[in-house]
């Protein structure tokens, strides 16, 4: 059995998926923030034209406090109130001149459209983000949960049975309002704020004559400020519910005592290095106190503490029903394999008990080659990568493609433990940004930078190439982002043994072509039951009616 350094690094990596998965989060929220900024900033330009009359930052600060603003109000009657308590009696004057100028009534009108525009894009912000967050953390609850059985089942040497993972427990875990407030609520109070904000810098732009271009960088400022507590807040409740589902594990598998695990590096706060490797009853957890989440954004995570006793209680629920034998987990087991046998393939007996139902025989290291499985990159297979050419591809971008493939998985193979890897580039194929992920999945929203490029970038100016470390083609979050994603004009994946696979948007691309295709492939599977690969494979069949391309190594 490895020591315990060994398995408390395996509970770090648990939480790096969790974090992982926090990013994706993070990065539909950012995208919806730079979209709502992007659309405000267009509206600017046209109604900031300086007033003629205009008073002194401090003296238009003093005013905004004095009055209320009401975000679904007309900010043109805010306005009035305004001026009305400006001291220079010339410029109260003048400004109200202009207030009621018909020259400037246009003007006005876009005031209060941009106003209004404002709240409703502040509301559809939080719907956004709570939508997001719901989603992201019960995929965060079910990951961490799972991989933590498989972690123990690896630890202890045996396949001992344990609850599947209910919408009970996910309802109980999302529900728990265990920092004084939900997060539901607290992202609500976080657009209401950006929104009052957003019409006070509205206001102070007409009082005090600020140009569109300044009214802009404040407002980014704006935008910046609200997006990071939205970033904390996300981080913070992955964190929480990755933790709830360990703590939930703990109890179903009897657990009595847990060791506190922090990520000890210059950013490990006090609190937690205080903590790490600290021991406390299961029945005592309690967050912020001796159970991660200790502050915002925390990383700190936990590990059963692994008892003779707890073996001897966890051996019982180990043994098959039919033969009475031990059923054990081999060390060289992937996780994707444990998880399609004791979680996908299981035959339930009562309730929700999944696990060690029927013995099978261990799966040969040979099949770790198979579909879905992860393969180790080899200098063979980033020499032997395919060259594909999209059909309004010149010979000079494919060829250029070809070595940025190669570039990709070189640089998966020595970085990042053959896991996979994303290259955002131009069409011109000069620099890429490259962002590090997981086994499963990667994200651009771990990388700021990657961030910023997908927000400025014009329609169809990019391509998204990756890596998958099976023989996959597309993942349906792959065509998801294709599809979606304004600023794509092409995604590759080359897999780990070099193939490579390439989805175009050609000039009859129409994204609503696209959308019903993808609708009528949803409703085609019974119940929402969808099958991955099935729905891949039809949407490759039929994407060219929507406009796009498949193009694969002949």
């Amino acid at each position: 059995m490895r020591n315990k350094a060994y398995w408390a690094k395996r509970a770090e990596k648990r939480m790096d998926y969790a974090m992982l998965s926090s990013n994706e989060i993070s990065g539909r929220i950012g995208k919806a923030y730079s979209e709502a900024l992007k659309d405000i900033q267009k509206q600017l330009k046209d109604i900031f034209r300086n007033f003629s009359a205009d008073i002194s930052e401090a003296e238009a600060q003093r005013i905004l406090k004095r009055i209320s603003i009401d975000r679904d109000g007309d900010i043109t009657e805010s306005l009035k109130k305004a001026i009305a308590l400006v001291k220079d009696e010339k410029k109260r004057a003048e400004l109200t001149a202009e207030l009621n100028a018909p020259a400037y009534k246009a003007r006005m009108q876009r005031l209060k459209e941009l106003s209004r525009d404002i709240g409703e894009k502040c509301s559809a912000l939080a719907q956004g983000a709570n939508s997001s967050l719901d989603r992201g953390l019960e995929d965060i609850i079910r990951d961490t949960y799972y991989r933590g059985v498989f972690d123990m089942q690896q630890r202890a040497g045996i396949a001992f049975s344990f609850s599947k993972v209910s919408e009970r427990m996910i309802k109980e875990i999302l529900q728990q309002n265990w920092s004084g407030a939900h997060y539901s609520k607290r992202i609500w109070g976080n657009t209401d704020e950006l929104a009052e904000q957003l019409q006070q810098t509205l206001m102070k732009g007409v009082l005090t004559g600020a140009s569109s271009g300044r009214m802009a960088n404040e407002i980014i400022e704006r935008f910046h400020a609200s997006y990071s507590r939205a970033l904390t807040l996300t981080r913070t409740e992955s964190s929480h519910c990755a933790n709830s589902a360990e703590l939930a594990r703990y109890k179903d598998t009897e657990v009595k005592k847990y060791r506190y695990v922090a990520t000890l590096d210059t950013r490990t706060s006090e609190i937690c290095r205080e903590l790490d490797g600290k021991e406390f009853p299961v029945e005592d957890a309690k967050p912020g106190t001796n159970y991660p989440p200790m502050h915002p954004r925390c990383r700190s995570t936990t590990i059963e503490a692994l008892s003779q006793e707890l073996i001897s209680r966890l051996k019982r629920r180990a043994r098959n029903p039919e033969t009475g034998e031990l059923v054990t987990v081999p060390g060289n087991m992937t996780y994707r394999e444990w998880y399609e046998k004791y979680v996908e393939s299981v035959e339930l007996t009562t309730g929700e008990k999944g696990g060690i139902i029927k013995a099978e025989e261990v799966r040969s290291l040979e099949q770790a080659k198979k579909r879905d499985h992860k393969i180790v990159i080899t200098d063979t297979a980033i020499e032997h990568v395919d060259r594909v050419k999209p059909s309004d591809f010149s010979d000079q971008q494919a060829d250029e493609m070809l070595k940025m493939h190669k570039k990709l998985l070189k640089y998966a193979k020595e970085e990042n433990d053959s896991n996979e890897v994303l290259f955002i580039t131009g069409l011109d194929f000069s620099s890429e940004v490259a962002v590090k992920g997981g086994e499963f999945k990667v994200s651009p929203a771990s990388n700021p930078f990657a961030i910023s490029i997908i927000a400025h970038a014009e329609r169809q100016s990019l391509l998204y190439l990756h890596n998958h470390p099976s023989t996959n083609t597309f993942s349906i979050g792959d065509i998801d982002t294709f599809c979606c994603e304004k600023a794509i004009k092409a995604m590759s994946v080359v897999t780990n043994q070099g193939e490579v696979y390439v989805l175009n948007k050609t000039g009859k691309y129409s994204f609503e072509e696209t959308k019903k295709l993808l609708t009528s492939i949803y409703d085609s599977f019974p119940d929402g039951e969808i099958d991955d690969k099935d729905f891949v494979k039809k949407f490759l069949k039929e994407c060219y009616k929507g406009g796009v391309e498949y193009v694969k190594a002949k």
